[in-house]
Parts: C-alpha cells; structure tokens; sequence
C-alpha cells in the first residue's frame, strides 16, 4: 500500500493494532474453529452505532464465514476419519440423510460416520464447493456440491453430490 491517505486511514482507526491483537490472540488460543473465534473477537472489539456496519451485517457475514468453514472442516473430518469430531458438529438430535438411510442422534450418527470411513470414503477426498448459507438468525440453510475423488489412484472425480444442511446456532457456535 503506497498510498499516504490510505495508510493514515488505517492508522486513524486503530485497524494495525487491532489486527496485531487479533492475530496474536487467535495464535496463542488456537481454536478449534478459528472463524468463529475471529467473529466473537471482532464482535467485542466494534462499537455498534447506527452509522457502523454494525450487528445485523457484520453478524450475518460472519455467521456465513463460520458455516463456509463447518462444511468444509466436515469434509476434512471425513477425509482424516475424525468421526467423534465430525458427530460433534451435529446438535444432539441431529439427523443425516444419505442414499444409505437416514441416522438421527448422535450414536447413531457416530456409527454410520464409522462405517462410511472405513467402506465408501476410504481412499477419498471429498471437496465442498458452490457453499451458500442463508443466515436467518440463529437458524440457517446451507446448499453444497461435494465432489470425491479418489486420492489413492488418479484422481478422477468419482461422485459427485449436494448437500441441504439445516442448521441451528447454540451457544455462539453453529
């Protein structure tokens, strides 16, 4: 950034320290979900008036980012056979429906989780995209693509499937 007036932007609104802070809180805690970590730190950090880009717009997006990074960290957790991780990210009635039949509550959840893992997902790399949350308070909507493929071989797109996620913030936390 060359520009005089933009680095006196950032230095008249305290945005240096504030990021130093930032990052230096998020390293030394090391959540396990950083965005919405980063969310709670920067929702304590701005001060709402009428005039900021306040609550309703800035909760909304971080809410986005946090869902963006749940999916994915799903696919992670499947791809690492981190099922317990995985199981923790439903509530505790949660459901899952899939072509193999539908699980509902947490046991149930962590024992097709399992044999998933150790079956269809072996071998695999499930990457999420086309991710669009839609945040209505603490409840969301969330539409993805998945693709699998398989990291053993080449790597040939061997499934190819959509997600309808419904999901419910406890606690801060989706």
């Amino acid at each position: 950034m060359d520009d005089p007036a933009q680095k006196q932007y950032l230095i008249d609104h305290d945005i240096p320290e504030l990021l130093n802070d930032l990052v230096q809180q998020l390293v030394t805690a090391q959540p396990a979900h950083p965005v919405a970590f980063l969310r709670d730190f920067l929702s304590q950090k701005l001060p709402v008036s009428g005039q900021d880009m306040a609550s309703p717009e800035l909760a909304t997006l971080m809410d986005k980012m946090a869902i963006e990074e749940l999916v994915k960290q799903y696919a992670l957790n499947t791809d690492s056979k981190n099922c317990e991780s995985s199981v923790e990210m439903f509530t505790d009635d949660g459901v899952l429906c899939s072509p193999a039949g539908t699980d509902q509550g947490k046991a149930q959840l962590l024992e097709h989780l399992r044999r998933v893992s150790k079956t269809v997902a072996l071998g695999k790399r499930h990457i999420m995209t086309n991710i669009v949350p839609v945040v209505q308070g603490t409840y969301a909507t969330c539409t993805s693509y998945m693709l699998v493929v398989d990291a053993m071989n080449r790597p040939d797109v061997i499934l190819t499937a959509s997600y309808q996620d419904i999901l419910v913030k406890l606690d801060g936390a989706w």
